[in-house]
């Protein structure tokens, strides 16, 4: 579990890129979840994904969470207690993307900071 700011607007930018932008959050999570490294192999980072992905807050990497997605919106929880520990809306979620082979027990989405709107 991580969270990797978006810095650009996901509206301006096309399926593919936004593509990129989930593929990418997803390896550097990946990258930080201490003793999983073993055959993966980091795809090349495209350098414009480095100007649209911003600050990371990686501390959780390898932390096992559960996601439960309802028309509502997207909760995170602990297994063992359920306890939530984030909860986005369904309108302020703009873009979702699974892993690629590699990484297919991965999920990654872009949701707007209740905070900033951003």
């Amino acid at each position: 579990m991580g969270c990797i700011e978006v810095v650009k607007s996901m509206r301006s930018l096309d399926f593919n890129t936004r593509t990129q932008v989930t593929r990418e959050a997803i390896n550097r999570l990946h990258e930080a979840v201490p003793g999983v490294k073993g055959v993966w192999k980091r795809k090349p980072s495209n350098q414009y994904l480095q100007l649209i992905l911003g600050r990371s807050n990686l501390r959780f990497a390898g932390m096992s969470i559960t996601i439960n997605i309802s028309i509502e919106g997207l909760n995170l929880a602990l297994p063992t207690t359920r306890q939530i520990i984030a909860n986005h809306h369904m309108q302020s979620i703009s873009f979702a993307s699974g892993g690629d082979t590699d990484t297919t027990d991965y999920v990654a989405y872009v949701a707007k900071d209740p905070v900033n709107q951003r």
